[in-house]
């Protein structure tokens, strides 16, 4: 055994198999992933996808638990959640649990991965699942972005590989076929030595590895597996190339791409650094010159498909309407940054790592099934004690390193992707059929491209970023830090009140502080709604200009709207925070000199909500159910509409009516002195409503009569069909939140375990607990493309009826599920934000006691059996329950005999279910 730290253990366990656990403080929570190395580079030429249909069958039943997806629905009731990918190299199961469930867990998982049973019938439906994600994501146009990317590199490379599978692969073979074929892909690559488990949990490694040992000694010996040279990703004609790409949404993108080898630990320290500049935002940066042309609204940097002998550098641009007119210039802005860092001066390396390390300071482990993923992949990568250093010890840059590989970053080593409906196509890529067209990249391109001036832009202008001045080598100390735990109002005067909470229980020198405006002009209608919106857009484009040095050194701001107003959100180090909350309050009350960002962001909100019409189906659904159900809401097309005809003089006649009057709350929460508040308290009394007393806008939610269900078609493009069931509970008090929470857990699992493992009637099939503005309710989906949406309608109402009828059947379960919602209900928080978090949703829904969850698990607790039968029988016979049912036919037969149900009722317009509806307290 070798000790690392003092925090991380790591061993070697049976038949090699690599463990390292990360110990966490977070007490009662703990993490696990195991990765093997066997992704879709391994699959065989003739069944590309073979891997990917191995994870699948890894959930369909193995020795100690055959039934199939039993270990999600036993980690489910422990009061976990378990996943699983595949990826170029690796396949993982990822998985958090309650500690308690240690061994019990780390068995199940172990078991997956040693002992797959691969049923016939299994591998027949997991096609079919399969095949079903293939169409789900086929109107993807990420996914198809990622088939050109395909079809655009070397064929001898096995990226180039189609890594989903789909029906028309598998069915080449036999299922006895293709059974053999998987027994042996498990025993080729799931052998000890090819995988790692990393633990991420409070409680003694002994535990995890006794447990791990046993069950992972069953994966067979096998020698250590050599991986193949992998030839180069692309070849030279794939190089100094232009990819133009024709989108089904209405996406302007650049995509600038410098292909780099494999990366070591040191070139992830340098690129991080360059990825740093390349993203600033500042004056005299290529976006902050790029935007102030109107030509690109967002930069992002470093991005791109990673794997051992790879690794694609992005520099991602959103293009505006004008931005798509001048491509070139774009280009030419970026190349001309480019060379500014052709030497990186010191002090940028040592700002780079001192930044790190205040992050790292402040950090926690938390055991995440993400967090465990990412290091039990690395583990593939890097030693252990590297992986480590990685991670958690940060380490200044190599200037050398990163000159060497910015050397890469040149014409002849660049592949720019343009995606847009305006592009030029005359190919379609193999498998997403997506329409595009290669082509090299011009002599005069090149010469233009290398220019120090350009006509259109004043390239002389860029300049790289100045040392951060939110950065300090010296933590400040806090003295008279907030030690109150529970939050209290610190000052209070009429339309306006502060509340403050400290965070003694955590060691971070963090802080949050929301601030919420409450507008009564924002009941105004879609009109008002739409230009806030606007309004808020442009206002962020202002102070992303003037803060972005604060937020890369870890001082955070979000201005958002809701239905009461808008809101600004501040968090991260608690240092100079409370400067940036003033200055923050200032701007937003004070700026409104926004007319150069007013048409780019006219045009990006136009944009952002005509694409939101061509979301899947199921999407649309949850967007219309918040419209129906929130008085004050309105839906994307309405807002669209109104967008499109707002004037600059119209959005600041609405944000001057939003700030005319308007109540004030807000809270501060973690590592803050009384000073700070004092200082906050201050500027809320300086700008709050004095003449008469601001009522804040009621969240009211639609109350649905429970002997109707009430249907409403959703008008869709895609030719899926899709079916949302929506079941609204009697009320927003304690005992019904608990009955909701408890019945969406109790038909979770056996839902998607029918209606997508059974009966496969689509890939998206799920199931949640939906409250809309603290109103619980619960919702079930279904997106199918095989089924139209009347049969979907029907079998999810006849599950919910069949397992009403049968409650007494989860009785043997029902101790399990009351504890689970229990622990959830009581769970400790993880870290500073998220406490903040709960507790102000605790003083937006009024609960200055802040004890909502307990008093929802004392009614859990007092809970039994028999009350539960009770309830269901209520349930079935539609006596308690509000229903409601949203639908979208597809390319099916618009068939609704649905709609022939005594109590239906058919909403066909919007606005007057609105008005007619009655609405909760």
């Amino acid at each position: 055994m070798t000790k690392t730290t003092p925090q991380n253990w790591h061993q070697t366990i049976s038949n090699d198999v690599e463990l390292c656990q990360l110990t966490t403080r977070q007490k009662g929570k703990s993490a696990i992933a195991i990765s093997v190395g066997c992704g879709h580079f391994n699959d065989p030429e003739n069944c590309q996808g073979l891997t990917h249909l191995l994870e699948h069958l890894l959930f369909m039943g193995s020795t100690n638990n055959p039934m199939p997806n039993s270990v999600i629905k036993l980690i489910e009731d422990l009061g976990g959640s378990i996943n699983a990918f595949t990826s170029s190299e690796v396949m993982a199961i990822q998985c958090h649990f309650p500690t308690e469930s240690m061994e019990l867990v780390c068995a199940a998982v172990a078991d997956l991965i040693a002992n797959p049973l691969f049923l016939t019938e299994s591998i027949s439906s997991e096609i079919e699942t399969i095949d079903a994600e293939f169409k789900f994501k086929y109107q993807d146009d990420l996914r198809r972005l990622y088939d050109v990317h395909k079809d655009t590199c070397n064929p001898d490379h096995p990226f180039s590989k189609f890594s989903v599978g789909n029906r028309s692969v598998f069915e080449q073979f036999k299922i006895t076929e293709l059974k053999s074929m998987l027994e042996q892909h498990h025993r080729t690559y799931f052998i000890g030595s090819n995988v790692k488990v990393c633990v991420m949990s409070d409680c003694e490694p002994i535990v995890a590895q006794e447990i791990l040992a046993t069950e992972l000694s069953k994966l067979p010996h096998g020698s250590s597996l050599v991986s193949p040279s992998l030839p180069a990703l692309y070849l030279p004609q794939q190089l100094g190339v232009q990819i133009c790409v024709k989108p089904l949404i209405d996406a302007k993108r650049l995509i600038l791409t410098f292909p780099l080898p494999g990366l070591t630990a040191q070139n992830r320290r340098s690129l991080s650094v360059i990825s740093h500049i390349f993203g600033d935002e500042n004056k005299g940066s290529a976006l902050g010159l790029l935007k102030s042309a109107g030509w690109v609204s967002n930069l992002s940097a470093g991005g791109g498909i990673e794997g051992s002998n790879f690794k694609d550098f992005n520099i991602n641009l959103q293009l505006t309407s004008d931005g798509e007119q001048h491509v070139e210039d774009v280009i030419h802005t970026v190349l001309s940054y480019i060379k500014l860092l052709d030497e990186p001066e010191d002090w940028r390396l040592t700002e780079k790592l001192h930044m790190e390390q205040l992050f790292k300071d402040n950090d926690e482990i938390n055991p995440s099934a993400e967090s465990a993923s990412d290091f039990a992949e690395g583990m593939h990568q890097y030693p252990v004690e590297e992986l480590i250093i990685l991670h958690q010890q940060p380490q200044k840059a190599c200037k050398t390193d990163i000159k060497h590989l910015l050397k890469l970053f040149n014409i002849g080593n660049l592949r720019v992707k343009l995606i847009s409906k305006n592009a030029s196509t005359h190919m379609l890529s193999r498998w997403y059929n997506t329409e595009y067209a290669i082509t090299p990249i011009s002599k005069e391109q090149q010469t233009n491209w290398l220019r120090n001036k350009n006509p259109s832009i004043d390239l002389e202008s860029l300049s790289l970023p100045k040392p951060n001045p939110y950065v300090s080598e010296h933590v400040e100390r806090r003295v008279s830090v907030v030690s109150e735990e529970m939050p209290y109002p610190y000052w209070q005067k009429d339309n306006a009140e502060l509340w403050v909470a400290g965070a003694p229980m955590f060691k971070q020198r963090t802080a949050d502080c929301y601030i919420s405006f409450e507008c009564p002009a924002n009941t105004e209608g879609a009109g008002m709604m739409a230009a806030k919106r606007l309004w808020i857009a442009c206002l962020n484009d202002v102070l992303q200009s003037q803060y972005y040095a604060a937020e890369i050194a870890g001082l955070n701001y979000r201005l958002y709207g809701h239905q009461g107003g808008f809101s600004i959100h501040t968090s991260g180090f608690s240092i100079r925070q409370a400067q940036l909350v003033t200055e923050l309050i200032d701007q937003t009350l004070n700026e409104n000199d926004f007319a150069k960002w007013f048409k780019a962001n006219k045009d990006s909100q136009a944009n952002s909500l005509k694409n939101h019409l061509l979301n899947k189906p199921v999407n649309r659904l949850f967007t219309r159910l918040g419209v129906l159900m929130q008085r004050h809401s309105h839906s994307p097309q309405t807002i669209l509409e109104n967008i499109e005809k707002l004037s600059f003089s119209d959005t600041l006649n609405a944000r001057d009516s939003l700030l005319d009057q308007f109540a004030i709350q807000g809270f501060m929460h973690g590592h803050w002195r009384k000073d700070d508040a004092h200082e906050v308290a201050d500027v809320f009394d300086s700008i709050r409503y004095f003449d008469k007393q601001v009522t804040p806008v009621n969240r009211d939610v639609a109350k649905l009569t429970p002997q109707y269900t009430y249907f409403q078609e959703v008008e869709s493009s895609h030719p899926e069909s899709a079916a949302l069931l929506f079941l609204q509970a009697p009320s927003a008090d304690p005992l019904h939140i608990a009955l909701t929470m408890i019945f969406e857990q109790l038909l979770a699992t056996p839902f998607f375990d029918e209606l997508r493992t059974k009966k496969q009637l689509g890939y998206v099939v799920g199931s949640g607990f939906v409250a809309h503005n603290a109103h619980p309710g619960m919702a079930f989906y279904i997106q199918s493309p095989t089924v139209d949406a009347n049969t979907l309608i029907h079998e999810m109402t006849q599950f919910l009826m069949g397992q009403l009828a049968h409650i007494d059947y989860y009785q043997k379960f029902w101790r399990q599920i009351q504890n689970n919602i229990i622990r959830q209900l009581l769970a400790k928080d993880i870290n500073t934000t998220n406490r903040a978090q709960r507790l102000w949703m605790s003083l937006g829904l009024k609960d200055n006691r802040f004890n909502r969850n307990l008093l929802i698990a004392e009614q859990v607790k007092q809970f039994s059996f028999d009350d539960l039968v009770a309830h269901a029988t209520e349930f079935q016979q539609r006596l308690t329950f509000g229903e409601l049912v949203l639908f979208h036919h597809g390319k099916f037969n618009p068939n609704e005999a649905f709609l022939e149900r005594n109590n239906a009722l058919k909403i066909n317009n919007v606005h007057q279910f609105k008005e007619s509806v009655p609405y909760a307290d």
